[in-house]
């Protein structure tokens, strides 16, 4: 499991093998890499979702990094990158010379959780993300329902759901 500490080590050994590269990489970050990070919800998480450019670089860099820490080659993934828009409201986490990390904003954060139907933990994510207005923590969107519920979070569908 990784946990903050080691985070931030991945991230400063990715920021490394970036500079050998001389290139500057993005990573922004959500699930529980977000929670330990930003929000100190969790204390670990498995792996780290994030989206990332320039891709074919920091897939290389990540793998050395991996090598280097004797990690899980996917320690760093793009699994959840269909649920990020082309340009997500964001705050900084992290900023090296060579790599600069950033988490969505805690609206759009829940918004992602919404669309991705991922309110089966039990965790209270209004009160973790700092949100308020009544909204139930627990939450399941009906299909029919899915754009008001977008429309009330003032997030497009087509900004966080690919087109399939």
């Amino acid at each position: 499991m990784l946990n903050r500490r080691m985070i931030v080590k991945l991230f400063k050994t990715l920021n490394a093998e970036l500079k050998k590269m001389r290139v500057v990489g993005e990573v922004g970050i959500c699930g529980g890499a977000v929670m330990c990070l930003v929000f100190n919800a969790r204390k670990a998480t498995k792996d780290v979702d994030a989206v990332f450019a320039p891709a074919k670089e920091m897939r290389r860099a990540a793998k050395a990094v991996a090598a280097r820490l004797g990690l899980s080659e996917d320690w760093l993934n793009d699994a959840a990158k269909g649920f990020f828009g082309a340009d997500p409201p964001r705050d900084a986490v992290l900023e090296l010379p060579h790599l600069r990390v950033y988490a969505p904003r805690a609206d759009y954060m829940l918004a992602m959780k919404c669309v991705a139907a991922r309110f089966d933990s039990g965790l209270n994510f209004v009160k973790l993300l700092g949100l308020s207005g009544g909204m139930p923590t627990r939450v399941s969107v009906p299909r029919k329902r899915m754009a008001e519920v977008l429309a009330a979070l003032g997030v497009s569908r087509d900004s966080i759901v690919p087109d399939v």
